[in-house]
């Protein structure tokens, strides 16, 4: 937003962005402080900055879970990140193999927090909604599994904020505690 508005984004859009897309945040802060941004151009901008800069690095014990539960149970992904930028932190992170379902936002007409997103990954992997176990990380993640009728768990992931409103029914761990949970999981999982 800097380079394209002279805005510097505050703590506070950092927090509503989590969950959300670039081009939602540019047209919301757009709206709300008479920016002139052009949504579009945004995102652009920001892949290209970050297809530029970024490696990808995952939050400790992530790899360790995947390749852990993979062999037992299959494994989705639905992101709110367009399918371009999901694959490439994938293949950068070389787990691309052990997800038996992709779902981003270009599959989709709404994102989450609509359950569209959560409903389809479960079609795909041949699940009813209740029966799959959704991981997430942002308040509009957790809410369209919980609008999807799916258990959710919310991962604590450093750099992130887990929604302060969320029912005492949903559990809050990290990937490294649920990595070690793994260790002693029966071998007929």
């Amino acid at each position: 937003m800097r380079l394209l508005a002279n805005y510097e984004l505050t703590p506070g859009d950092v927090r509503e962005y989590n969950g959300n897309t670039c081009t939602d945040l540019a047209r919301t802060l757009a709206q709300r402080h008479g920016l002139e941004l052009d949504a579009d151009e945004v995102a652009a901008l920001k892949f290209e900055i970050l297809y530029r800069d970024f490696r990808t690095k995952f939050f400790p014990g992530t790899i360790d879970f995947l390749r852990a539960w993979a062999p037992f149970r299959p494994l989705a992904i639905a992101s709110n990140s367009p399918f371009h930028f999901v694959q490439r932190c994938l293949r950068d992170g070389g787990v691309e193999e052990l997800f038996d379902v992709v779902v981003t936002v270009n599959d989709v007409r709404v994102r989450k927090p609509d359950p569209e997103m959560i409903l389809l990954t479960a079609d795909r992997l041949g699940l009813p909604p209740e029966r799959t176990l959704v991981f997430e990380d942002s308040e509009p993640g957790m809410q369209a599994a919980l609008n999807a009728n799916s258990p959710v768990v919310l991962l604590d992931n450093p750099g992130y904020h887990v929604p302060a409103r969320r029912p005492s029914t949903v559990p809050v761990t990290t990937w490294a505690a649920l990595t070690a949970s793994t260790a002693s999981k029966p071998a007929s999982c």
